[in-house]
């Protein structure tokens, strides 16, 4: 019977993951839909993003030295990318 349970648990867990790729997969021929996919998915830039302000500068609460330094990062992020960006104080 366990060896029953561990061949069905072992072929949902297949099942389950080969549907998971499929649909992670592209399919349109659209080539507009086809560079917001690759831009998207393939050069996404939000996992090196949020490791910054997530690890390195951590908690942002107004009025704290986090949230000054993330202000600080992201403009100078901005200036890098070539968009016009300053802190505002309100």
């Amino acid at each position: 019977m366990k060896k029953l349970s561990v061949l069905f648990l072992s072929v949902l867990v297949t099942a389950m993951w080969d549907v998971e790729v499929r649909t992670q997969t592209f399919a349109s021929d659209d080539p507009v839909i086809r560079q917001i996919w690759t831009e998207g998915i393939e050069n996404s830039q939000t996992y090196s993003l949020g490791q910054v302000l997530f690890d390195k500068i951590g908690p942002r609460l107004t009025g704290t030295p986090g949230k000054k330094q993330a202000n600080d990062w992201l403009v100078d992020t901005y200036r890098k990318w070539g968009i016009e960006a300053e802190n505002e104080e309100y």
